[in-house]
């Protein structure tokens, strides 16, 4: 018993101090844990805030992903457009170049031919310039406004070849249906005696003519030569007889009949 007093007795020194310092102790460790508290508290609400953002990003993402995704699409469609628009381009190059070959042989035969169709027309030109010396006086006066625009150099004129064209079929339009028609005309002629009368025409084609006067004393006939036609008076009275006839009948002042007339049929050129 005495001992469990001493003991005692030693231990309350150190009981006392204990209690002495309790107060202080205790505050300390509210402290800590306060401030424990307080960085896991502020440690939670940081990862709170990091889940957030990462939740909001995540999100974001997937709008921005589907938003790519339909971009992607469209794009590959537009890819596939612009290919298959690109191949078109290419087909039309591809086949415009051929047609541009083509072109340029067609520009080339064109050119072959209007050097040739040159040749030709000035030969025509040369032609209706010689023969029209030969035509008939009144066919030769309808004629001067077009055979003046014959060219004097067909091989080296600066005239246009559609003027050049126009002016030679118009020349043979008119040759033509002279030739294919009966033309009569009235004329002042000189006879053989030099007497000056009036006489009546009449144009057979372009190479032969036939005349005669109102009194029936004169007649004859017509041929082509250089430059002017010839003429000579026919004094057999039954040629002149057939003469006036002929003419009296193309005038409607007889009934058609056969005549004789003195024709002798060559070559004109």
């Amino acid at each position: 018993m005495k001992s469990k007093l001493l003991t005692f007795r030693k231990l309350m020194p150190l009981l006392a101090l204990t209690c002495a310092l309790a107060p202080g102790m205790e505050t300390n460790l509210a402290a800590g844990y306060t401030a424990k508290l307080n960085e896991t508290r502020g440690s939670f609400q940081e990862w709170v805030r990091i889940q957030v953002l990462i939740s909001e990003e995540s999100e974001k993402w997937k709008q921005e992903k589907s938003a790519l995704e339909d971009m992607i699409v469209v794009a590959q469609a537009e890819k596939k457009s612009l290919d298959e628009r690109i191949e078109e381009l290419r087909d039309t190059i591809a086949s415009g170049d051929q047609r541009r070959n083509e072109l340029n042989d067609q520009i080339e035969v064109a050119r072959e031919r209007a050097a040739l169709f040159r040749v030709k027309l000035a030969e025509q030109e040369k032609t209706l310039t010689y023969k029209v010396q030969f035509l008939p006086p009144p066919l030769k006066r309808d004629l001067r406004q077009l055979t003046r625009r014959l060219p004097e150099d067909p091989e080296n004129t600066q005239m246009a070849l559609s003027q050049r064209m126009q002016t030679v079929v118009g020349i043979i339009t008119q040759l033509e249906r002279f030739q294919d028609t009966l033309n009569l005309e009235s004329e002042i002629r000189e006879i053989d005696s030099g007497e000056t009368v009036e006489v009546k025409t009449l144009y057979l084609g372009l190479a032969q003519a036939i005349f005669a006067d109102a009194s029936g004393r004169h007649a004859g006939i017509g041929v082509p030569a250089q430059g002017e036609w010839q003429w000579q008076v026919i004094t057999d009275s039954s040629a002149v007889s057939n003469i006036r006839n002929a003419i009296a009948m193309h005038e409607n002042e007889m009934e058609p009949a056969f005549v004789s007339l003195p024709f002798e049929l060559k070559s004109l050129f």
